[in-house]
């Protein structure tokens, strides 16, 4: 075992003394802020420390951002990654598979922390969950309540969390929750404690960041800074090429080519491109003194910027500004910008009706019934929907995915509904499970009918319409608004990337028709997150387009 490990005395918890009282009125605040919060304190967990289903907290909720990807308050087991470097290090005995919770104390200093950073602070719920992992993370090595962890414990998490985490990425959002939170507060006994953790961080450098940055600084202007951030050179050549040559295998594909393209025309985070909205474009004119075109003398006449919500502003809230586009990709920028609204528009107009008549389907009446096969392309976005596809079908699909144009499909339904055999999907959607939960196969007059076959069969809008809320939530649309830092919101298809959502498939690869798919979703960070920095399991894009 290395000798910077230090050997902590390992205190049972039923030889706990005297509780802190600044740790107490601490819970007491918390637990008061979540009651006019209307959130529930007690959350139930099961015996891996896992909350049970509802009971969670909705950090979206929480936080009233709008934002698309789900963020739950929900794991409060024991470290996995902490007891296993315990077990390397000699410092415990046992099996590692089992675990538990983190003790009562340590599940409310989390609950509280979480309010504090969200409600109180309006800060972003996405770090609540790294701060929930070093919480943990302490818990598990230190093995005794909140109150009672000293300094040591502190330097021999993070020694144990950089050996399994060599980013380092845990230790500082450990030593920051000590510096913001545990010492203003004064919620451990031993308190102030980051002046004896950095110190015993900084004994085990070599040399310091000044010297480190002094040697390693750049002698060319071609070398990267923080290089190893960035991605390797022949990765990041190899993926322009697939965006600008390759053709995209899917409607969603399509959108993410559009993402890196815009990434790299602007510098933008990844956040940023995905909540571009659709009135992005600005341009500004330019006269010389006596009110003459600038063009006339080789000057510029106008130029073009990017309006965008900044990340990394301190809020939740959409942050708005503008960033000057370089002349040198303005055309291309601009081509880009306006085929994704093409390609997005069908999926607009459906989000839009939603959004201002709160209805799954506002495009027909409650009380009106409408063909199967047609409501299944509303609930599934699937573009075919008979058991065999003619050649005709097939070439309309290969025109379709040589540019994702959806004037493409308008000869689909025609030829689909010449055909007698609807598909294998189609049936197993109209099982007999869903059938029981309301869903309801009904013939031409309306009356319900459970004989085989579902060609000329029709279903009413109402059944779907609830159907879809009781068993199907997940693909329902987007409808939260997202709140702006000026004190609006602004309504989901008002952004200009959205996206099938729930097409089922194998990563999106089904034929979608956005002209009809009911449930539309507005791109976040994780949309184009995956297909850069994937798995082989994940098919990231330079999987996908191997040279």
């Amino acid at each position: 075992m290395p000798n910077n490990i230090s050997m902590t005395t390992r205190m049972k918890l039923t030889d706990i003394p005297e509780r802190n009282r600044r740790f107490d009125l601490l819970v007491r605040e918390a637990r008061a802020l979540a009651e006019r919060s209307g959130i529930d304190w007690g959350i139930k967990l099961d015996a891996a420390g896992v909350a049970l289903s509802g009971q969670g907290w909705d950090l979206r909720k929480l936080a009233k951002d709008g934002r698309p990807r789900p963020l739950k308050l929900q794991v409060f087991s024991q470290s996995k990654a902490a007891l296993c470097e315990l077990s390397e290090a000699g410092l415990r005995q046992g099996r590692i598979e089992i675990t538990g919770p983190v003790s009562e104390a340590w599940q409310d200093i989390i609950k509280a922390h979480t309010l504090e950073h969200i409600v109180v602070r309006k800060k972003s719920p996405a770090y609540t969950q790294q701060s929930s992992n070093a919480w943990r993370f302490l818990a598990t090595v230190a093995n005794k309540e909140p109150w009672l962890v000293t300094a040591d414990d502190i330097v021999l998490a993070c020694e144990l969390s950089n050996r399994c985490q060599p980013s380092g990425g845990r230790t500082t959002v450990l030593v920051s929750l000590i510096s913001t939170f545990v010492d203003p507060l004064h919620l451990f006994d031993t308190c102030p404690l980051k002046p004896l953790v950095s110190r015993a961080i900084n004994q085990d450098k070599k040399r310091s960041d000044f010297d480190v940055a002094a040697k390693t600084s750049s002698r060319e202007l071609a070398d990267r800074k923080n290089e190893k951030r960035l991605p390797e050179q022949r990765a990041f050549w190899e993926l322009v090429r697939i965006v600008f040559t390759e053709r995209p295998l899917s409607f969603n594909d399509a959108l993410r080519f559009a993402m890196v393209k815009i990434l790299l025309f602007t510098g933008l985070r990844l956040g940023e491109v995905a909540l571009l909205p659709l009135d992005c474009q600005r341009t500004r004119a330019y006269f010389d003194a006596n009110g003459r075109n600038p063009e006339d003398v080789g000057g510029i006449s106008n130029s073009l910027s990017l309006r965008h919500f900044a990340e990394k502003q301190g809020t939740t809230a959409l942050y708005e500004t503008t960033q000057f586009v370089p002349e040198i990709f303005r055309d291309a920028l601009e081509d880009t910008l306006n085929h994704v609204a093409e390609l997005t528009a069908p999926l607009r107009a459906t989000l839009k009706a939603q959004y201002e008549s709160g209805r799954i389907f506002p495009m027909y009446k409650k009380e009106e019934l409408v063909d199967v096969a047609e409501m299944y392309t509303r609930v599934t976005g699937c573009a075919v929907w008979v058991r065999k596809p003619t050649a005709e079908i097939q070439e309309v699909l290969r025109r379709y995915k040589q540019h994702w144009d959806v004037k493409e499909l308008e000869p689909l339904g025609k030829l689909q509904s010449e055909l007698t055999m609807v598909s294998a999907a189609v049936g197993a959607f109209y099982n007999q499970d869903a059938r029981r939960a309301g869903l309801l196969v009904r013939d031409s007059s309306g009356t319900r009918d459970d004989t085989l076959g579902l060609r000329g069969k029709v279903v009413l809008v109402d059944d779907v319409e609830r159907f879809m809320l009781n068993r199907l939530p997940n693909r329902g649309s987007h409808l939260t608004p997202i709140a702006r830092a000026n004190g609006e919101s602004l309504a989901p298809w008002e952004l200009l990337f959205l996206f099938p959502k729930e097409i089922g498939g194998h990563r999106d690869r089904l034929p979608v028709d956005p002209r009809f798919l009911a449930g539309v979703d507005i791109a976040d960070q994780a949309f184009l997150q995956s297909a850069l920095g994937g798995s082989e399991r994940e098919e990231s894009l330079l999987h996908l387009w191997k040279d």
